[in-house]
């Protein structure tokens, strides 16, 4: 088997391939040889919890086999999902067959021939879109189908239920020149404690110890402009208690001088003391 490759880098939509006949590009991965019969590509982000919602944008130049959906990261790369033992470990939408189906591995869970006309699954057609809907919480897959024809989106019937974490985006591509690209909702960031994490730190001013300051100084100003101020009940700027106001006259005299005065309690008003 052909190793799987290590870990993904930070805003990748793909693994790099572990199979050497994929080619990845941005979101698009594309099978650029013949040979092997079948490679997988294997999506970057790890689906352990949660609902998450992929788009697969398919495209096909023949009647070749593409498989999308998710699959366990340490599956085969150079194996079609259609094999008995990729049970419970692709969970796919096998829509360029015969018969169409929703599969787990080599079983059907979803087909016309185990579930009745109702849950007739439609062919996979070139330049039609696969959207997943992947819960993980309670381990259920269901898959739309855009079709180009229609110009809209519709579900397809029934559900693959039982899917065990951690799984990925995944493909499998039969034909040299068929690819398959990831929506912007796969992409790969990575989590605190994983490898190629960076923590972004908060960028602090080279001059925020001078705005501390000039807003203190700022707060002591107002602060000192209300004591002064005989209407708001402060001190004066002498440092006189309440009720006395100094005044200096001509003459001179300070405290006890000709121009002391004296505001009286009963009225508020101001009288001159001799």
């Amino acid at each position: 088997e052909a190793p799987n490759a290590g870990f993904p880098a930070s805003g990748s939509f793909w693994r790099e391939p572990g199979a050497s006949c994929l080619t990845v590009k941005g979101p698009a991965i594309s099978k650029k040889v013949e040979g092997p019969d079948f490679s997988v590509g294997l999506g970057s982000q790890e689906y352990s919890s949660g609902q998450h919602e992929i788009d697969f944008a398919i495209s096909r130049h023949s009647d070749g086999v593409v498989y999308v959906g998710v699959a366990s990261p340490a599956i085969s790369v150079d194996k079609t999902f259609c094999r008995r033992d990729a049970a419970d470990q692709a969970y796919y939408y096998f829509g360029t067959g015969f018969t169409n189906a929703l599969r787990n591995g080599w079983l059907d869970v979803v087909s016309k021939e185990i579930g009745g006309p109702e849950m007739k699954v439609p062919k996979l057609f070139p330049g039609d879109k696969v959207r997943i809907n992947l819960n993980m919480d309670t381990g259920i897959l269901k898959f739309s189908k855009y079709s180009l024809d229609d110009g809209n989106w519709k579900d397809l019937p029934g559900k693959i239920t039982g899917i065990r974490g951690p799984v990925v985006a995944a493909c499998c591509i039969q034909e040299k020149g068929d690819g398959v690209s990831l929506s912007e909702s796969a992409k790969f960031s990575p989590k605190e404690g994983d490898p190629g994490f960076i923590e972004v730190k908060k960028k602090v001013s080279k001059y925020a110890h001078i705005q501390s300051k000039l807003a203190s100084l700022s707060s002591f100003r107002q602060l000192a402009n209300q004591n002064s101020d005989p209407s708001t009940g402060g001190n004066s700027d002498m440092g006189i208690g309440k009720g006395v106001c100094v005044s200096q006259g001509s003459g001179g005299g300070g405290v006890g001088g000709p121009r002391a005065e004296k505001r009286t309690n009963s009225n508020s008003q101001w009288a001159t003391k001799a």
